[in-house]
Parts: C-alpha cells; structure tokens; sequence
C-alpha cells in the first residue's frame, strides 16, 4: 500500500465477476473494503456473512441522482475518508440489432454510463467536500474501441470518454483511470489470467505503480 493511502475503497459492482476479483484480492492486502450492490444476497453469496474489513453498502446505480448522492455522502460518513472507487458495474445483451428494444437499451446505458457518470460525480463531490484527494478506476471494455450495433458496447464507448474528459477535470482532487479488458461481465467467460490481469492492474493503480496518466486507459488485448 502506497504511503499515506487510505485504507478505504469502494467498489460498486463489487458482487461481479471482475468486482469481485479485485475486492478478495483487496482484502487480502489490508485494504477496508466496501462492496456496494443492490442485492445483499448475492453479496453474502460471494462473500459470506463475516468477513474482516468487507463492508456492504446497498446501491442501485440506476435510482435517482438524490439517491446515490445520500448513499455516497452517508458511506463517508460511515467509513471516513475513501480514497479510491472502482466502477465495475454493467450490463450486457446479446441480442440483435433487430431485437433490441427501449427497454434494453435504456438498461445499459443506465448501468453502464448513466449510473457509471453520475456514481464518479458525487464520490468527486465529496472528495471535494472534505478535501480529500482520491482516485476513481473504472472497468470499461475493450468494445469502446470497436464499431458496435449493441446498446451495452455502444455505451462503452461514452464511458471512454468520460474516462477521458474526468482526467482532465480538477487532477489536484481527483485522478481517474480505466482500465478496459476484453470479456467483462457476469454470464460472459473471462479466463482466470485475464482476470487476474485486470486485478494487478488495478492494484497497480491503487498504489501509484506504472507510469499511467490520469484519463488514460490500460487496453488488455482483444
């Protein structure tokens, strides 16, 4: 752990495949852990009922903006400083051009970009709030960089550009990085390697390792 880093870190989308991953590896290195989620169920299921520094925070990414801003405000105010959140939540759809409804579109532009804007927005204002320096990693997809027809890949491509456009906004405060593998998401198969990639990698950035600029992003292969 970097000197004079917070032991707090917030992952939403934590009870995920790739949320998960990185939140056991956490633990495993000392970190206080806050996994947020909007099923405590499928936390306990992941992580059982009492763990040492894993901490639940119920979090549906797609209620109102007043809502997040009162669960964010209340976790520091449980917590204390958090000095990094990792977005590691999203949505996907196999489905065709042609099958694709409101619906589902709405669904994964909500989670994935929606949900993704306004979580970094009020983590940033009370980073602000408090005077707190921190960092925001977001797990994107390597689809942000590829023509897509599909509502899920289509939204990665705004989260590439928020990445972008937050690393520019206020660095004195706030430093954001993304980090975009190539298979992300529960019900999509993500080979032990490359999960455990996406892990170092974020632990790298934790911990001021590698030479990564604020608003850029790690491309892990296709």
């Amino acid at each position: 752990m970097a000197n004079g880093e917070t032991k707090n870190v917030l992952i939403v989308g934590g009870t995920g495949t790739i949320g998960s991953g990185i939140a056991k590896s956490l633990l495993v290195k000392g970190y206080n852990v806050i996994v947020a989620s909007p099923n405590e169920d499928k936390y306990r299921a992941v992580f059982g009922d009492k763990i040492d520094r894993c901490h639940f925070l119920k979090l549906d990414v797609t209620e109102n903006e007043n809502i997040i801003a009162e669960i964010i405000s209340n976790a520091f105010a449980r917590f204390g400083e958090i000095g990094t959140l990792i977005y590691a939540a999203g949505v996907h759809s196999n489905a065709s051009f042609y099958k694709v409804d409101a619906e589902c579109f709405d669904n994964a532009l909500g989670v994935n970009l929606k949900g993704c804007f306004f979580t970094c927005q009020k983590f940033c204002l009370e980073l602000e709030r408090h005077s707190y320096q921190g960092k925001i990693i977001i797990i994107n997809s390597i689809s942000a960089y590829n023509p897509s027809l599909l509502p899920g890949q289509i939204s990665k491509w705004g989260v590439r550009g928020l990445i972008a456009g937050m690393g520019q906004f206020n660095k004195d405060i706030i430093k954001v990085y993304g980090i975009a593998p190539h298979m992300i998401g529960d019900g999509v198969e993500m080979g032990t390697t490359a999960l455990e990639y996406v892990v170092l990698k974020t632990i790298d950035i934790i911990e001021d390792r590698g030479a990564l600029n604020s608003g850029e992003t790690i491309l892990l292969g296709e």
